[in-house]
């Protein structure tokens, strides 16, 4: 509300969707450099870079951040909380770093409430680890975040902000048996289901999210207060929320709502591109070729004319072939840099469906200037 008063506008209607797209367009650059620093801080620095990489070229994320509303700020205060947390950790004597991640959390639950899953899973760290003063910072936090909607209700309305809840749970919660984690695979949707994109990057985040505590390895795992385990809880922690308070059925599923998990799937997608760097095998790679490659072939042949668009599958034996050929090149040299053109190809094919998609999804008319 504030940058459209800044902008001379008097009323919602007169605002042109380029100036309102601006604000979310800022904070996703942030959260592109936050996804890379997260990264860097749990995993490696080549991991952050494929994973900013990642956010910032993968289409359904770039189109879903014209969509976003508190999830845009939500997502990099989160990431910013996460990365100070784990900076305590690593140095605990520096207080400053707790309170900084206890600030994050208010700052978080006054954005929105759903953001409880992070103060959540840091309480359950700290209480796993007995750090009882840190425990004592978190929670005070966490209350004070907590008290800042109902108080700013009390204050103005109590009776408009207890029915603005109660009308929430009616169209989020009453609206069908739960069906959010369906819904996230079965409607690739940044608004309501009328607006799907087919994106590979989203369907192989999401596969490995819900299969990572089976295929991280086991040294990597097997102490719970490692980062890796760590860095998991926190978007279970959030889908769980949100499975909860949405049942996915009807039009009760925004696919804003998953936003602040997004970067976590490229965290992984991240981490997944550098275990298959040390070691790659035709098995592992297989399931690449198979949602990356398609996915890639669909977004480069969408500006092409139907003709060539028929003739997919040419391309598709193509990328299979060049599969087939980077798994079993013997020299590890040209295996690595046979997987560096496929990355170069993977970040290309993503611009062009980013640059491509006004033809699947036609903009719509704006305000004179």
């Amino acid at each position: 509300g504030s940058w459209m008063i800044l902008t001379g506008a008097k009323e919602l209607s007169d605002v042109r969707l380029s100036v309102l797209r601006l604000v979310p367009i800022i904070l996703s650059v942030i959260t592109i450099v936050g996804t890379g620093f997260l990264g860097k801080k749990i995993f490696s620095p080549w991991v952050g870079i494929i994973a900013a990489t990642c956010y910032a070229t993968t289409p359904f994320i770039v189109f879903s951040n014209r969509f976003s509303l508190t999830e845009n700020l939500l997502t990099p205060l989160m990431l910013f909380t996460i990365y100070i947390f784990y900076s305590w950790q690593e140095t605990p004597k520096k207080i400053y770093k707790l309170i900084l991640t206890g600030i994050g959390i208010m700052a978080i639950l006054a954005t929105k409430n759903i953001g409880l899953a992070i103060p959540l899973v840091i309480l359950g760290l700290l209480l796993y680890q007995k750090k009882w003063y840190a425990v004592f910072v978190v929670g005070i936090c966490t209350a004070i975040g907590l008290a800042i909607h109902p108080a700013i209700g009390f204050f103005y309305d109590w009776k408009l902000y207890t029915a603005v809840i109660a009308d929430y749970q009616k169209v989020f919660a009453q609206s069908g048996l739960p069906e959010l984690v369906q819904s996230l695979f079965t409607y690739p949707t940044p608004a309501k289901k009328d607006h799907l994109i087919f994106d590979g990057s989203m369907l192989l985040g999401y596969i490995l999210l819900f299969a990572s505590p089976y295929w991280l390895k086991i040294n990597e795992i097997k102490n719970e207060n490692t980062q890796y385990i760590q860095i998991l809880l926190y978007p279970f922690a959030y889908i769980t929320i949100l499975a909860y308070l949405a049942s996915g059925a009807g039009f009760s599923y925004y696919g804003w709502h998953a936003f602040p998990v997004f970067p976590f799937l490229a965290l992984l997608i991240g981490k997944i591109g550098q275990d298959l760097w040390k070691k790659l095998s035709a098995l592992e790679f297989l399931p690449i070729i198979l949602i990356l490659g398609s996915s890639m072939i669909r977004f480069l042949l969408i500006p092409l004319n139907k003709t060539i668009q028929n003739q997919w599958q040419i391309f598709f034996l193509f990328g299979l072939l060049y599969g087939l050929a980077l798994c079993c090149f013997p020299n590890p040299r040209i295996k690595k840099a046979l997987l560096v053109v496929f990355f170069l190809l993977y970040v290309f094919a993503n611009i062009v469906g980013v640059f491509s998609l006004n033809l699947v999804y036609p903009s719509a008319a704006q305000l004179p200037l």
